[in-house]
């Protein structure tokens, strides 16, 4: 009996350090993807950053067809984009264009959240006022 204890303690030892093992191969995984994306991401971004093309904007008309603001050394073009092809439409005049401001993306998460909160009671609230104008048209009706 002694020996079977033995041999389910060992059993039980093994399989916890395996899960271990487990454990810090997946947090080393989770660590060398976060780093690589972001080397990528930052690579893009500085090789993007000195050439002369710019997307301005891009509007999305239905599945692969877009409608892009591209800024080419200088001049606004209007293009469309598919699937298998790409067109110029028009030249724009610099002072016709209208640049969006685009946030850095670097929102806290209590921000986010407060974001969510407003919308979620934004919501619930046209919900109720939905209901009772129902209610007066009920009402009215009778």
């Amino acid at each position: 009996m002694t020996v079977m204890n033995c041999i389910m303690a060992a059993s039980r030892v093994n399989s916890f350090v395996q899960f271990i093992t487990l454990l810090i191969v997946f947090v080393i995984v989770l660590f060398l993807t976060y780093y690589t994306t972001k080397f990528i991401g930052n690579y893009q971004r500085v090789s993007n950053r000195y050439t002369n093309f710019e997307v301005v904007e891009t509007y999305r008309i239905s599945n692969n067809k877009y409608i892009q603001i591209i800024k080419v050394s200088g001049k606004y073009i209007l293009i469309s984009v598919t699937k298998d092809n790409v067109t110029m439409l028009t030249e724009l005049d610099k002072k016709n264009v209208v640049k969006p401001e685009y946030t850095t993306g670097q929102q806290s998460f209590s921000e986010i959240l407060d974001k969510f909160k407003n919308l979620k009671k934004h919501t619930v609230n046209s919900a109720d006022e939905n209901e009772e104008q129902g209610n007066e048209e009920d009402k009215q009706t009778k």
